[in-house]
């Protein structure tokens, strides 16, 4: 039995730890990137992996996984044991994001605004 059902959005990240000296990258400039980490992101994701990690059950429900990174996005949920059953896999769309790390930053880039455009999800 399920005890919480998710539905919403879940995007494939890459996060990019830029060189512990780099404190902010400005413009023009160059850095290294020291570390590379692939992970899940979204609120539904997030959402699963905080109630999973509680001892709840979750199902969760999207259409909105992108067919070239969605093994990817299975994976990192697997260790989860959430029911999966209900992810749809689709051509086209998807979300994902590109994360830039500094010691004090972030930075998000993403497609987004994809969501509203096109075919209604």
């Amino acid at each position: 039995m399920v005890n919480v059902y998710l539905y919403g959005m879940i995007s494939a990240n890459t996060v990019h730890g830029l060189d512990n000296d780099i404190s902010v990258l400005r413009p023009n400039e160059y850095a290294e990137i020291m570390r590379t980490v692939h992970s899940v992101g979204g609120e539904e994701a997030n959402s699963g992996i905080l109630l999973s990690k509680l001892g709840k059950t979750t199902k969760l429900d999207s259409n909105w996984l992108n067919k070239n990174k969605a093994e990817k996005i299975f994976d990192l949920l697997k260790p989860y044991e959430m029911d999966l059953s209900r992810l749809t896999i689709r051509e086209k769309y998807g979300t994902e994001e590109v994360v830039i790390t500094d010691n004090h930053s972030r930075t998000v880039f993403g497609n987004y605004t994809g969501f509203d455009r096109g075919e209604k999800q």
